[in-house]
């Protein structure tokens, strides 16, 4: 078998015209040439959201002193009517929570 350096070249030429010419559905469709793929990353306001409510929180007093007072007023003017039946869910509440914890 003889091999002529002429067909070989001429044959890459035409396959190189080839491919050239094609028009960029039939390039896309027919094959993937130097098609770069990449990530991207899309973060979302929430963390900002969250931290507006946490300074929020870190912000606002650990005692609300207004009912405080008010309950402090209540007592000495003798107004401070608490319910026995509260009191007890209450307790046993805290009972409960401390032996399941």
């Amino acid at each position: 078998m003889r091999i002529d350096k002429d067909v070989k070249v001429s044959s890459f030429n035409a396959a190189a015209k080839s491919a050239q010419t094609k028009s960029p559905k039939e390039t896309a469709a027919g094959e993937n040439q130097n098609v770069v793929m990449s990530d991207k990353i899309e973060l979302s306001s929430k963390n900002i959201d969250i931290a507006k409510l946490v300074a929020k929180i870190n912000a606002a007093p650990s005692i609300r002193q207004d009912k405080v007072s008010s309950i402090k007023e209540a007592i000495q003017n003798g107004t401070y009517n608490v319910k026995g039946d509260l009191v007890a869910k209450a307790v046993l509440k805290k009972t409960l929570m401390d032996e399941i914890l």
